[in-house]
């Protein structure tokens, strides 16, 4: 419909001039030395308003001339870009389908057309990681920015990863403190980092965060929290001091559960403290019998 209209217009435009040109029956003379020159007035506007367009023309050429190699070098770079983004797109295809090596070369093409690193240095040493080429891959690290005031969380989360890989839990978690404020991910890696250690003492806080952001059922998460008020207990029994700090800080609940009351039981006893050992066996039983801590 729209450009009915426009043919409309441009043949009601093309109409009037017609019309105004025959009633335009002036003329232009143009006089020079030995020369007069007369014009009709319609041919003179003729004259001028091509000459306008054959300068415009003129001058849109010339910029266009001026400007044509720095809008080359801007199609190359977009073009730079493009590839850069595509290498990296497929380093991220080829590292989950589990071609780490392709996945590492990928990415230094993608680096090398002007992809910024960040990234693609965390892609890499992720895969130097799972191909096990740790020189490698701390060298990718290396290469990411290190600014305390804004730490890149990125990078914190696959170094705590790859270190608890490694098994070095204590440099996971030096890892996680430099974070600002921790999320969910970086919570469950604190966790196993915490397990790995034997910090019993501050896994249940853990489970209790993870619990409420839903990462572990209700179900999950107690039994997390009864096994590791156990192992705590298991670790303290060459201690009565430390063995009767931690029983006063297990919750009620726990203190009835009978993998965890057994447990105490057999510490407290061990001490010679038989009398405390029994008094936690019958309360267990009282809350739920179970024939073991009979025997």
């Amino acid at each position: 419909m729209r450009w009915l209209i426009w043919i409309f217009l441009l043949g009601a435009l093309a109409t009037g001039l017609t019309l105004l040109a025959r009633l335009n029956t002036g003329y232009v003379l143009v006089a020079l030395p030995g020369h007069r020159i007369e014009l009709s007035l319609n041919f003179a506007l003729l004259l001028v308003a091509l000459g306008f367009i054959a300068a415009y023309l003129l001058v849109r050429l010339l910029v266009t001339t001026v400007e044509l190699p720095r809008r080359v070098a801007r199609f190359r770079a977009a073009r730079r870009r493009e590839s850069a983004h595509g290498a990296l797109v497929e380093a991220l295809r080829e590292f989950f389908a589990g071609r780490y090596a392709k996945a590492e070369k990928t990415v230094n093409r993608a680096v090398a057309l002007g992809e910024p690193g960040d990234l693609g240095a965390i892609i890499a040493a992720r895969a130097a990681h799972e191909l096990r080429a740790p020189e490698r891959r701390d060298r990718y690290l290396a290469q990411l920015a290190t600014d305390p005031a804004r730490p890149d969380e990125a990078r914190i989360i696959s170094e705590a990863q790859m270190l608890l890989d490694e098994r070095r839990p204590d440099s996971a978690l030096a890892a996680l403190a430099t974070l600002p404020k921790k999320h969910t991910a970086a919570l469950r890696l604190e966790l196993r980092a915490r397990q790995r250690l034997g910090q019993w003492e501050l896994v249940p806080a853990l489970l209790d965060q993870l619990e409420k952001r839903g990462v572990f059922s209700a179900e999950r998460a107690d039994a997390e929290r009864r096994h590791a008020w156990e192992l705590l207990v298991e670790r303290e029994a060459g201690d009565a001091a430390g063995l009767a700090e931690t029983w006063k800080r297990i919750p009620d609940r726990y203190r009835k559960d009978t993998a965890v009351a057994g447990a105490a039981a057999a510490a407290f006893q061990a001490l010679g403290q038989c009398a405390e050992g029994q008094a936690i066996i019958e309360r267990s039983l009282d809350a739920e019998w179970e024939s073991g801590l009979v025997n």
